[in-house]
């Protein structure tokens, strides 16, 4: 999994391929934008913090990005944070929208250079900025929370600087041994897909992380040794989950490769709402199931037809029916986002150009089996195969796309009762010039395949060695089935031998 798009308040970054952008929007004139590409350490003593002497072309290849606009006593500073392929995590600091001064001598430098570089023992699939309460009058540490491919949530401090660092800047970050990590918990033997930090309106702070094994763990935090649940149900990996960021609304969405997508409470671990998987589209199914209508009508008008046959036909339809009630039939949601008060949720499914908007309403009294449900409000057709969302209002979402379009922004028309695209966005705008100029390319998926094309996030089910091989011939449904139809085939030919 990947984690390409992030925004938080007038801020936005931005994964393109090996290119990270970093969006502001000024808060006196919300039509104009400035964009500062998050470059890559290039210094030698950065280099030794990345271990990049020898490096492949797909090193600098983003995997997760997070943002986040700290308010300090002296000023507003906006962070950013940047995972790539080689196992590093850079830290930036841009120039304060609330100090006019230092924007205007700044405009110009479209560049920023890390003010911190962090090496990693495994690949860091997602981060999450978290400020660690301090005492009364005290803004707290910041710090930025990484979870990797080896099932470990590390911490690593921000030491906020006053001042950005340009690209023109004196060149250096703060290498790795200089650096203080905190292990702060782990999921055993799984890879983890999410992290979120969330603060109730009694200021109780909790990580809810997710994992390839289908758990979504809540823990305390920063005292994060103590788990106060799990939220179970996904029957295969979480792919991705979100949580609603008002204060006092306890609900955290998540998606999974099962094809659901689930709604729970994050504080008494229940689970609100299910939506069921999408099945995937055929171009033929329409003809086909004409074909499979005609042809049953034509078999119950045959009155001469044996009750053996039927039998058989009903037994292989049954068998193709239970064969395609497998998780692949469905296509699988990576990407979901929540609004601020919890209200409406946002899914985007592998292999599918659309974007679905569901609305949270509470279930009918006949309806006991869940206190909440999905009902569909809209579903938006993008231009290219979406790679990432996130709602930026309860009222506006940005979808990450393919070239040359890059970035879609969708805002509430309340007069039309839907969601309609805003193309002319400053933002929108701003990133898609800054890319098409470098060419940027876009990744097909954000599900990392292997060399056969399958998602590695499947787990491959391994059999004991005492196990026997459960190959399809051997499995005991179909023997069963075929044992009983060579029993009619048996006692056909007995019959007919009779007759003669």
């Amino acid at each position: 999994m990947k984690q390409l798009l992030q925004t938080s308040s007038n801020l936005l970054v931005s994964a393109l391929n090996d290119h990270a952008y970093a969006i502001v929007t000024t808060t006196n004139d919300s039509a104009a934008a400035s964009v500062y590409e998050l470059v890559p350490a290039s210094s030698t003593a950065e280099a030794n913090v990345r271990g990049d002497s020898k490096t492949s072309d797909t090193s600098n290849t983003i995997q997760a990005v997070a943002c986040k606009t700290v308010s300090t006593k002296q000023k507003t500073i906006m962070i950013c944070a940047v995972s790539r392929l080689d196992k590093t995590i850079e830290l930036y600091s841009l120039p304060s929208s609330g100090d006019e001064k230092s924007t205007e001598e700044k405009m110009d430098k479209k560049e920023v250079k890390s003010m911190a570089a962090f090496r990693t023992g495994k690949r860091s699939c997602t981060l999450s900025f978290a400020t660690v309460p301090g005492e009364e009058g005290d803004d707290g540490i910041e710090i930025i929370i990484a979870a990797d491919l080896a099932g470990d949530v590390t911490a690593f401090p921000v030491l906020i600087s006053a001042e950005s660092s340009t690209a023109s800047d004196k060149e250096g970050t703060t290498p790795a041994s200089e650096t203080v990590s905190r292990l702060l918990l782990g999921h055993t033997a799984s890879m983890l897909t999410g992290v979120k930090v969330v603060t109730d309106e009694n200021k109780k702070m909790r990580i809810i992380t997710s994992d390839r094994d289908e758990k979504i763990r809540v823990s305390s935090f920063p005292a994060t040794y103590v788990v106060e649940g799990y939220l179970l149900g996904h029957t295969a990996f979480v792919s991705a989950i979100d949580v609603a960021s008002e204060k006092g609304c306890m609900r955290c969405v998540s998606c999974s490769g099962d094809g659901t997508v689930r709604l729970w409470n994050y504080e008494t671990c229940e689970e609100l709402a299910l939506l069921e998987g999408v099945l995937k589209k055929d171009d033929d199914d329409d003809d086909k199931n004409e074909t499979e209508e005609k042809d049953s009508e034509m078999k119950d008008a045959d009155k001469g037809s044996n009750d053996e046959n039927t039998d058989d036909k009903n037994a292989d339809k049954e068998e193709k029916l239970s064969e395609s009630n497998d998780d692949d039939s469905f296509l699988i949601p990576f990407g979901v986002s929540i609004n601020s008060n919890g209200t409406n949720i946002a899914v985007i499914r592998e292999g599918a150009s659309f974007l679905d908007i569901y609305t949270i309403v509470e279930s009918s009294e006949q309806d006991k089996a869940a206190k909440m449900k999905f009902e569909k409000k809209q579903t938006i057709e993008c231009s290219f195969q979406p790679l990432g969302i996130k709602f930026v209002t309860d009222n506006a979402i940005y979808i990450l796309t393919k070239e040359s379009v890059y970035l879609q922004c969708f805002q509430y028309d309340e007069s039309k009762s839907l969601f309609v695209e805003n193309s002319t966005l400053a933002v929108c705008t701003a990133l898609k010039n800054a890319a098409i100029s470098q060419d940027v390319k876009m990744p097909e998926s954000v599900l990392e395949t292997d060399s056969r094309g399958q998602i590695k996030l499947v787990k491959v089910q391994q059999k004991p060695a005492f196990a026997k091989n459960e190959e399809l011939w051997n499995n005991s449904s179909r023997l069963l089935t075929a044992k009983k139809r060579a029993a009619r085939r048996r006692k056909r030919r007995r019959e007919g031998g009779n007759v003669d």
